[in-house]
């Protein structure tokens, strides 16, 4: 139920815009610093701006009169406060059901303390642990609560369905960025 109800927000928050994963991949080896889950690559290969929801809106007449006041120096958008508090009322209720998706479909449900330490960027002394592998999303940590006794972590991966992959990937890679 929680699934069914991600995606009929997301569908709201995508306000018509049609996405598909075909051109999404994942370089797992990619640690620079500021690197993000994944990428979406057009047909010559050239990484797309992850701006389409963003472009969408401003590409139509009506979602421009909805969302945008104006826009001022150096395109810098400026929205209507209450349509933007209606968008993030709507994506605060999606995300909470994303959680639930994301707790429950991976596997075992994890532990509160691994959730935690889902990253799907590389920060400056740690890497992601949100992966790619088409047609499924993975996080992988290193966790495990019997460290202080084997001295050592240990590593547990946890792959979402393709369903709930593809609602979280319209996620990360179009609707966040907006």
């Amino acid at each position: 139920q929680a699934l069914s109800r991600c995606k009929t927000l997301l569908e709201d928050l995508l306000l018509g815009l049609t996405w598909s994963a075909e051109n999404v991949y994942d370089n797992f080896g990619n640690r620079t610093v500021g690197f993000q889950i994944m990428a979406d690559r057009n047909a010559s290969n050239d990484v797309v701006v992850r701006s389409s929801l963003l472009k969408h809106i401003l590409c139509s007449e009506e979602l421009r009169r909805r969302f945008v006041l104006s826009i001022g120096n150096g395109n810098k958008v400026l929205y209507r406060s209450s349509e933007a508090t209606n968008y993030l009322n709507v994506y605060d209720e999606y995300i909470e059901n994303l959680l639930l998706v994301v707790h429950v479909g991976s596997g075992m449900p994890a532990r509160a303390t691994e959730l935690e330490t889902y990253r799907v960027k590389n920060g400056p002394s740690t890497s992601r642990n949100v992966f790619y592998l088409k047609p499924q999303v993975f996080f992988h940590c290193e966790y495990s609560k019997s460290r202080s006794i084997r001295a050592a972590n240990k590593g547990v991966s946890r792959f979402m369905n393709e369903e709930a992959s593809l609602v979280l990937l319209k996620d990360l890679l179009v609707v966040r960025p907006f």
